[in-house]
């Protein structure tokens, strides 16, 4: 996903924008590099 902010350079200064920014490149992240879900350890005898 490209995001271009036309009054931001290489670095995105203003507060809103980068508030926005960082909870794209978080949901990203967890989109594409999420743990899978956790298994329960059983600590049963077998």
């Amino acid at each position: 996903r490209l995001i271009v902010w036309p009054d931001e350079n290489h670095w995105i200064l203003k507060g809103e924008n980068s508030k926005f920014f960082y909870q794209e490149v978080h949901a990203w992240l967890k989109k594409y590099l999420g743990a899978p879900n956790a298994m329960v350890a059983d600590n049963s005898p077998q």
